[in-house]
């Protein structure tokens, strides 16, 4: 079944379910993103609540992968050379799935509000500039030595 990849996606769609940038399928590898020469850079920002110290958190910005993207997938080295740590120098994990990458990043003194991290990726070729409409960014999970913390966000700048 040659459509199959799109009736799974409009019965998830169907369904309430998010199907996001994800294509899969023949139509992923023909729509392929090639990299252009220009690369665009955001930065991760967060904002914890001050009553309490995270030592860890959870973030993932998806992105869309016919404007944007990393040069290899998972936690790759060439991933992590494009993640660098922000004002806050905590230490990060990148893991990239090709439409979202995802960040587990900690520091034993505590995350702030303010830049977490920077990201570097290519532009792909002939593509407009993405802009901050293109990027979405969600904490999965935000910790300190209690457990759980409510109230930790992240937004992303166009650098």
């Amino acid at each position: 079944m040659p459509n199959r990849p799109f009736r799974l996606a409009a019965a998830a769609a169907t369904a309430g379910l998010a199907v996001g940038f994800l294509l899969v399928g023949p139509a992923a590898a023909a729509r392929a993103c090639e990299a252009g020469t220009e690369h665009q850079r955001i930065a991760l920002e967060m904002s914890a609540p001050e009553t309490q110290a995270v030592i860890s958190l959870v973030a993932s910005v998806a992105y869309d992968p016919m404007l944007l993207r990393l040069p290899a997938a998972g936690s790759d080295t060439a991933v992590r050379k494009r993640v660098t740590a922000g004002d806050q120098q905590a230490m990060l994990m990148p893991n990239n799935d090709g439409s979202a990458l995802r960040l587990v990043a900690s520091k034993a003194g505590g995350l702030h509000s303010g830049t977490l991290a920077d990201v570097e990726f290519d532009r792909c070729a002939g593509a407009r500039a993405a802009t901050g409409d293109d990027l979405r960014c969600t904490i999965e999970s935000c910790a300190g030595n209690g457990g759980p913390i409510t109230g930790c966000t992240c937004t992303i700048t166009m650098r």
